[in-house]
């Protein structure tokens, strides 16, 4: 069997736009800009002040109460049947691995399984922000990870013997983590980068298949 690992957020639930859109009718928000499902600073998607007055724990705090992570929507330029292909494969195991309060697992549980129907409870981990995934990432012993946060990457390379993929969004040109991690390393970190989040399933679904055939062509060889 091969593990697969995946990111959420960004990767395929558009939170980032969820939030930015209740934030906007509660509080009668104007963005500066829309449609960016992987910029996750209020304070550059709003007016700052306002988000410093209201306070961006008590919008996050709202938006959970009112079940937002069970609502979000998929990633708009996702391809639903490759995803599928994927996660119905009967040799390819497939986890989530998402950082927000377990508390929230039920939420984010009912959202995936709103558009995939065959997701088990167990496949998903919520991990608390603050902590890392790497434990996570070895206790499921993933073979490949799907990641936008240059810092999970960072944080895990270490201590895994895994093939991460790096979406590389948009935002990401101009984002913070592009000055504090140095980019030149993450080849020698096994990480592969894309702009496109098709293009990383694509990947890992290649490369799992081609690491199937392997493992089936050595047991027949013994």
């Amino acid at each position: 069997m091969i593990n697969l690992a995946f990111d959420v957020d960004g990767i395929i639930l558009n939170f980032t736009e969820g939030l930015a859109d209740f934030a906007s009718k509660k509080y009668n928000l104007k963005p500066k800009f829309t449609n960016s499902p992987t910029q996750y600073s209020f304070l550059k998607r709003f007016d700052s002040d306002i988000i410093k007055n209201i306070g961006f724990s008590k919008i996050k705090d709202e938006f959970e109460e009112n079940f937002g992570f069970e609502n979000l929507q998929l990633m708009p330029e996702i391809n639903i049947e490759l995803i599928q292909q994927i996660f119905n494969h009967p040799n390819i195991n497939s986890f989530f691995v998402t950082s927000i309060n377990p508390k929230l697992h039920n939420q984010r549980l009912k959202n995936l399984q709103k558009y995939f129907q065959n997701i088990k409870s167990e496949q998903l981990f919520c991990i608390s922000p603050e902590l890392s995934k790497k434990d996570t990432l070895q206790q499921i012993n993933a073979h490949f990870f799907i990641e936008d946060n240059l810092h999970n990457l960072y944080d895990c390379h270490a201590e895994l013997n895994h093939q991460s993929v790096w979406i590389d969004h948009q935002e990401n040109k101009v984002n913070d983590l592009r000055v504090v991690y140095d980019l030149n390393k993450l080849d020698e970190f096994n990480v592969k980068t894309t702009n496109h989040v098709n293009e990383a399933f694509e990947f890992v679904l290649h490369e799992a298949l081609n690491l199937l055939k392997r493992e089936h062509n050595a047991k027949i060889k013994i």
